[in-house]
């Protein structure tokens, strides 16, 4: 019959069986008071009771060396009776109040530290960890202490990242409510463009920004873009409740440049030929052109020659282009009028006796026109003048008289600086004697 053992020796015989003995000085004074309590019914009961010490000691012994200066591999290669003593559920009370459950396979237990702890949102229990690829999920390993601390530090970081709320998306450029639309996406510079609201709020206040420096607090204005460029459009609308809607429409508005039109004109014909005008083309910015006349002979050349053969006022104008479709026109008006000569005499009488020793028409003398006054000599001028108190006195470009009887013709033309227009009169004086 088997004889039963005492509660000391039960103890001492599961912790022998579990690979386990008490290391610290407790456990010692614990054993000690056993030991000296027991009261064994025979010398032999006395002799399996010091030898059962011994065996702990000893037991003991190895297994803290083996703990301290074996290496991992060792330890996990020593005992598969350690391993399965590990292999039960280990509850550990966590900070936030909840148990932690740790959740293992034939890993090793720095690795379960070392894997990635999923957590529920719900409490900070820990349902399962990523154990390294290729091992097999399986519960039931006992950490130590210390390792438990680790594992549950590493599980419940996640838990507090998680309760933080989700960093904001940056605030939306563009709202509904201040949508808006232009008449054109590209303009040339000097051509109105519209804007209108998509939507109309009601009772609301607007501020418009062109992206040039100008504003609007119309609710669907119009603007005049005066550079070239590419323009961001901002729209702010307040409601009624003092609440600011904002949209910014970048690149919105590309204005291109407008060319220039521009020109003036020479006479180039003589005193006895039929008027003539060059006229010179001053545009800028432009690659077409367009010459219009009033007599419906247009031209397309740039600095065009043409002759009038009526005689009133005439207008010119100037198209131009360029490579981005933009436009300019200018209008001007010269006057041909043979008809009203000034009222210039028709003959002069240079002797010096203080009757019409000169020549100047009386219109010039009456009036404070800007004028050039020219005499010829055929085709070649011998007498210019643009002042009325410069009249001419019959005396020729080498320095001698015009002879009695000789013919002169002159042209005169009047400038007007305020319309741009320009007069052309013309006739003839005789040398009398």
């Amino acid at each position: 019959m088997e004889r039963t053992l005492t509660p000391f020796e039960s103890s001492l015989k599961n912790t022998v069986d579990r690979h386990e003995a008490p290391c610290s000085d407790e456990g010692w004074n614990f054993i000690e008071q056993q030991l000296g309590a027991a009261k064994p019914a025979s010398g032999t009961a006395e002799w399996v009771a010091w030898a059962a010490a011994s065996l702990v000691l000893a037991l003991t012994s190895w297994l803290v060396y083996d703990y301290h200066f074996d290496v991992p591999e060792a330890r996990m290669a020593s005992g598969a009776g350690r391993l399965q003593a590990w292999q039960q559920p280990l509850t550990h009370q966590g900070t936030s109040g909840a148990d932690l459950v740790l959740e293992s396979a034939t890993a090793s237990i720095a690795q379960v530290v070392g894997a990635d702890v999923a957590v529920t949102p719900e409490s900070a229990t820990v349902v399962s960890a990523s154990a390294p690829q290729g091992a097999t999920t399986a519960s039931g390993m006992i950490a130590p202490a210390d390792l438990v601390d680790a594992a549950h530090t590493a599980a419940t970081r996640p838990q507090a990242q998680a309760d933080m709320p989700a960093a904001l998306p940056p605030a939306a450029r563009t709202d509904a409510a201040a949508l808006f639309n232009t008449s054109v996406k590209k303009a040339c510079a000097g051509n109105p463009v519209e804007f209108k609201l998509s939507n109309n709020p009601g009772s609301a206040s607007y501020l418009w920004n062109f992206g040039d420096g100008t504003f609007s607090s119309q609710p669907n204005p119009s603007h005049i873009y005066t550079k070239p460029g590419v323009y961001d459009i901002s729209l702010s609308i307040t409601d009624a409740d003092g609440l600011i809607k904002s949209t910014v429409m970048e690149d919105l508005i590309t204005i291109n440049p407008t060319p220039e039109s521009e020109f003036e004109w020479d006479f180039i014909s003589g005193a006895t030929d039929e008027p003539t005008v060059k006229f010179i083309n001053m545009s800028e910015n432009a690659t077409k052109f367009n010459w219009i006349f009033d007599d419906k002979n247009n031209e397309t050349e740039i600095s065009p020659v043409k002759s009038y053969i009526t005689r009133g006022k005439h207008s010119v104008e100037l198209y131009v282009e360029n490579e981005f479709g933009c436009s300019d026109i200018t209008v001007r008006y010269l006057t041909i009028n043979s008809d009203y000569n000034l009222l210039a005499p028709s003959s002069i009488s240079p002797d010096n006796d203080g009757k019409e020793d000169s020549f100047m028409p009386e219109a010039l003398k009456e009036n404070n026109f800007n004028f050039v006054l020219t005499v010829y000599d055929g085709s070649k001028p011998v007498f210019t003048s643009n002042s009325k108190n410069k009249p001419w006195t019959g005396k020729l470009k080498d320095g001698s008289m015009a002879p009695v009887g000789s013919t002169y013709p002159w042209v005169v033309i009047i400038y007007n600086s305020i319309t741009k227009e320009e007069k052309y009169f013309s006739g003839s004086v005789t040398i009398a004697p």
